[in-house]
């Protein structure tokens, strides 16, 4: 399962296939991750240099983060792609990708 959490400034993706529960994140930033509560991520409860450095921490990759720096990533995971949208609305960039059951594989960016 993957999931985005994004606000003005970062995106975060998790990947949960890769998450082996370090723990790394809860102890990092308790506010921002809390398995307790739905959704578990809540960008809004720490500020974001402190999650940069928390995500940055994790042992197997399942967490990664990105700065939007105008620019907005949007999954589209019913049509196996991800587009980085500018400030304006525009598509300035695409990846195509297949899943299967343990690889993710781009075929086209």
């Amino acid at each position: 399962m993957h999931r985005l959490y994004e606000t003005d400034d970062i995106s975060v993706f998790w990947n949960s296939d890769k998450c082996r529960h370090a723990r790394k994140c809860v102890t990092g930033c308790p506010g921002v991750f809390d398995f307790k509560r739905k959704p578990w991520i809540d960008l809004s409860q720490d500020e974001t240099q402190r999650i940069w450095k928390t995500i940055k921490q994790c042992p197997s990759g399942a967490l990664d983060i990105i700065y939007n720096h105008e620019v907005m990533v949007k999954l589209d995971k019913d049509n196996n792609r991800s587009i980085a949208v500018d400030k304006d609305g525009k598509i300035i960039g695409e990846c195509d990708y297949q899943e299967s059951a343990d690889i993710i594989t781009i075929y086209h960016t």
